[in-house]
């Protein structure tokens, strides 16, 4: 073979070299495209077995889970989801074996490497080699703060609607048009309805004609305000009227505006309002008649007074001029001894009516005996102990026993003070001591 012979057909190897290469690197294109979007996706990229092993990840599923590819390519998808979802994860992974086809997505909680839990929502195609299911290739998205919010919302709603069953006052969900979107057990009770009558319902067509001005502005003012708030009367489904409280306010339910209403009946309260209001002007006649009653009295005590003054005077005038004379002229007509202290005294004690010295001892010192008085009066006048003795019948030491005791009951037992001087002080002042 000739020198040029062997150049020519090196040439053609490094042709077909060449060429083979083009080939090569031609059918490598759409690989590495693949490949390049494998790595880049911003959501986690997998591939499974049908067994569930992983075979690969991308960077971002790696980000995710924490594990590195190596790693990953030793881990079973199984092994990373709470035992209660592995069982319906792998059913779910048969089933679709023979179907060529995206299955719905579906959530998965999945262990991080460092122990912590994560939501995933996955959706994954079979890859089929020779008719027979050969891998799994999916798609995941973190939706942990996703999840955790839609918990979170879900539990308040549960909140809310445990609250709507169970509250006293009765509920009624309005959407703008005043359409009954639902309402509490309160509600039913309260008006008399089953729920099934309200449901769907316009408020309008559940209340008489008369009543549907207050419905329709009701629903205006919640619409142009957002709250409401009134007293009013409510019919009953059997058309009894009762007494209610109603607050309205607009705000959003599933994503739309709606009205709520809250009822609360206050028929017992108005009742017992009703009944303060006729008690208190009860009481305001009572107080009136009281007071006239009271004004008529204090009239008669002051007429009674005067009664009681005029027959003072009366007394004391007729024993002045009709019996006092006859006394003195018989005191001048030469009785002696015991007689004659009895008939002076009786003219003493006549002349004392008219002074207020016995009429204050007796009111004032109700605590004197009618002795005491007796005794007090003639010792105001200066007889002796003895001389009372003598006038009333009676020993000196009973005279002297009254005396001490009208002593102690004028609180000067124990005083350095005269008796006769302090009774007639008495009968000289117009007003007597607290203190006796």
């Amino acid at each position: 073979m000739t020198t040029a012979r062997i150049a020519e057909l090196e040439n053609k190897i490094h042709f077909l070299e060449n060429q083979l290469a083009e080939v090569k690197n031609s059918h490598n294109e759409p690989e590495n495209r693949y490949r390049t979007l494998f790595e880049r996706a911003l959501d986690a990229v997998y591939i499974l077995d049908m067994k569930g092993n992983f075979l690969d990840i991308n960077q971002t599923a790696i980000q995710l889970m924490g594990y590195s590819r190596q790693e990953a390519l030793g881990l079973n998808f199984f092994d990373l989801i709470p035992e209660e979802q592995s069982e319906s994860a792998f059913r779910k992974l048969a089933d679709s074996a023979n179907y060529d086809i995206y299955r719905d997505p579906l959530e998965f909680r999945v262990r991080r490497k460092d122990g912590t839990w994560i939501w995933i929502e996955t959706k994954a195609k079979i890859r089929f080699e020779d008719g027979l299911a050969a891998e799994l290739r999916g798609i995941a998205v973190d939706i942990t703060e996703k999840k955790l919010a839609r918990e979170a919302l879900a539990q308040r709603e549960e909140q809310y609607r445990a609250i709507f069953e169970a509250a006293t006052d009765a509920f009624f969900l309005f959407d703008l048009d005043g359409n009954m979107v639902a309402l509490n057990p309160s509600a039913t009770e309260l008006y008399g309805y089953q729920e099934e009558e309200l449901a769907g319902r316009c408020g309008l067509d559940l209340t008489p004609e008369d009543f549907h001005p207050v419905f329709s502005a009701f629903l205006q003012q919640v619409r142009t305000n957002g709250r409401y708030f009134s007293l009013s009367r409510h019919p009953r489904k059997n058309g009894s009227l009762m007494d209610v409280e109603v607050h309205g306010i607009r705000f959003l339910y599933q994503g739309k505006p709606h009205i709520l209403a809250s009822i609360r009946d206050i028929s017992e309260r108005v009742r017992m309002e009703k009944d303060l209001l006729l008690q208190k002007k009860k009481t305001e006649q009572k107080s009136r008649h009281l007071e006239e009653t009271n004004t008529a009295l204090r009239v008669l005590v002051r007429q009674r007074e005067a009664d009681r003054e005029e027959l003072a005077r009366s007394m004391v005038a007729n024993v002045q001029e009709l019996v006092l004379p006859y006394l003195e002229e018989l005191a001048g007509a030469g009785l002696k001894g015991r007689e004659h202290a009895l008939l002076t005294t009786a003219i003493s004690n006549l002349d004392a009516i008219a002074s207020p010295f016995v009429r204050q001892l007796s009111s004032a010192y109700h605590r004197f005996t009618p002795m005491e008085i007796r005794i007090a009066n003639l010792v105001r006048h200066g007889r002796s102990s003895k001389e009372i003795a003598d006038i009333l019948s009676l020993s000196k030491g009973t005279v002297d026993f009254h005396r001490n005791n009208i002593r102690s009951k004028l609180g000067i037992k124990n005083a350095h003070i005269n008796l006769r001087t302090h009774l007639l002080s008495l009968s000289e002042n117009t007003s007597l001591p607290e203190n006796i």
